[in-house]
């Protein structure tokens, strides 16, 4: 059966690169660039500049990995983490973390930030004693900017370290999760608008743009970056007693694993414009077929080519229960990567949901305030 050799990650952890990372890079490689002496060429302050940036992220990359790994989040199924200019966030459907687990993590990000800055330093220095002023000029510029890394995590605002914290003693006093992670990422992104707003007053006061610009754009970074999880804690807080029966479709196209790709473009495809299926034996439910799978086998090669050898399995794909949360689903479809999950009853098939349509569903129960209560019942805030 063919397989993704990335679709485990690395070490079991998926990371997703968030484009506040892009910018961040951007702006170090145009900092480095500018501070750097007359006595560099202009492309050796360019690819300076640009191997300045690169190395932060390999060194953010390598941190979260570390991490993870560390704290036992890459045993079992994939974990994702989304990476932020400012550091990682692990999204778990499994279970939910504990409150000390958080603080633990939270500490650990923060030691980390300051221990990397001392290696930089220490790089720094003795590169600076041998004579390699170019290696000591880039370490020095890497240890600045971990250091602020560190200064900046100190913040109560999630996704910032500190504001891990914040979420999991918020957390251990509410006991829930998604409304902790939308506080605290209110918070964080309250403090980005201030960064924004302190970024475009020293601009105007001192009229020096270079540093206006760095505040401005840590401000945006960060503010774009709690939104993000502020937004997805109220969209799986407005799912949270919504069942998959209620919003599953019945209407799915069934093949036989059997069966060719040929056969599937030539009878079904081409000819309801289907590009999702679920896969089977003729009795059990075996996985999906869609139209990636399809494009990953070269056209001439179809007639040749089982279904059953493309597809994804049900290890990969998950599967979901009519009386399932929505918010659950949700979340799982997000770890899993895939937009749509077979549903299944008694062993079998009963429809598909789709995660447009639970998004679509959370987004309005959110505009209109409608939130869950303690029952399953409904109120409106």
């Amino acid at each position: 059966m063919k397989r993704n050799p990335g679709a485990r990650g690395i070490f079991g952890i998926r990371i997703r690169v968030h484009y506040t990372c892009a910018v961040i890079c951007i702006l170090i490689a145009a900092v480095v660039f500018s501070q750097l002496t007359e006595s560099y060429s202009l492309w050796q302050k360019t690819v300076l500049g640009i191997f300045t940036a690169v190395l932060f992220l390999v060194l953010l990359i390598v941190r979260e990995l570390v991490l993870n790994l560390a704290s036992g989040r890459g045993q079992g199924p994939v974990k994702n983490v989304t990476l932020f200019a400012f550091g990682g966030v692990c999204r778990t459907a499994e279970e939910l973390p504990l409150p000390g687990h958080e603080l633990l993590m939270a500490g650990a990000r923060l030691l980390s930030s300051l221990v990397i800055a001392a290696m930089l330093y220490g790089i720094y220095a003795l590169s600076l004693n041998s004579g390699n002023l170019t290696v000591a000029g880039v370490t020095e510029w890497l240890a600045f900017i971990w250091s602020c890394l560190f200064l900046l995590n100190l913040l109560p605002g999630f996704p910032l370290d500190a504001g891990m914290a914040l979420r999991a003693l918020l957390l251990k006093r509410s006991g829930d999760y998604q409304q902790a992670t939308y506080t605290a990422s209110t918070v964080g992104w309250s403090a980005g608008l201030f960064f924004i707003f302190c970024g475009v007053l020293a601009f105007v006061v001192t009229h020096q743009w270079p540093m206006a610009l760095v505040v401005v754009t840590a401000g945006w970074c960060l503010q774009s970056a709690s939104e993000v999880m502020r937004r997805h804690a109220a969209l799986v807080r407005a799912l949270e007693f919504t069942k998959v029966r209620n919003v599953m479709s019945g209407e799915y196209r069934e093949i036989d694993f059997n069966v060719t790709v040929a056969r599937v473009f030539r009878e079904h495809i081409i000819v309801s414009g289907w590009n999702y299926y679920i896969v089977t034996d003729g009795v059990a439910l075996k996985g999906v077929l869609t139209e990636s799978n399809i494009k990953s086998v070269p056209w001439k090669r179809w007639n040749n080519t089982l279904v059953g050898s493309i597809m994804t399995p049900l290890s990969e794909t998950g599967t979901a229960y009519p009386e399932q949360s929505g918010a659950s689903v949700l979340e799982e479809m997000d770890l899993r990567r895939t937009n749509t999950m077979p549903v299944v009853e008694d062993g079998r098939v009963v429809g598909i949901v789709v995660r447009d349509r639970l998004i679509r569903l959370g987004r309005t129960r959110a505009e209109f305030g409608v939130w869950p209560a303690v029952d399953p019942g409904l109120r409106t805030r």
